[in-house]
């Protein structure tokens, strides 16, 4: 289903609010904090492009949606297992470089 130009005005205003937000709230968090609401921006990116249905082939949708899903899974670990995080954050990165360098 298409979105209808406020639909898509909302989920921009959401997403672009949360990151001026985050950058304000960072300033008082401890350091690892960025770094979650960092990747939390990635996620909410992600899944604005599904609620926007922003035209992506479904291989792309697919992978950007498994990294989604990755970073769901692991970002709470920020605080119980700093190091498990951190892998995580390499994996992510590894991936999106791989997929990054198939579409040259």
């Amino acid at each position: 289903m298409d979105s209808t130009r406020r639909e898509v005005e909302q989920v921009v205003m959401e997403y672009i609010s949360y990151l001026a937000s985050s950058a304000y709230t960072v300033l008082s968090e401890p350091r690892l904090y960025g770094s979650l609401r960092l990747i939390d921006a990635v996620t909410r990116f992600i899944n604005m492009l599904n609620t926007l249905a922003i035209p992506l082939s479904n291989e792309l949708r697919q992978f950007l949606n498994e990294i989604a899903q990755l970073i769901e899974e692991n970002e709470h670990k920020v605080m119980t297992d700093p190091e498990s995080y951190k892998a995580m954050l390499r994996e992510v990165l590894t991936k999106l470089a791989r997929k990054s360098r198939e579409l040259l």
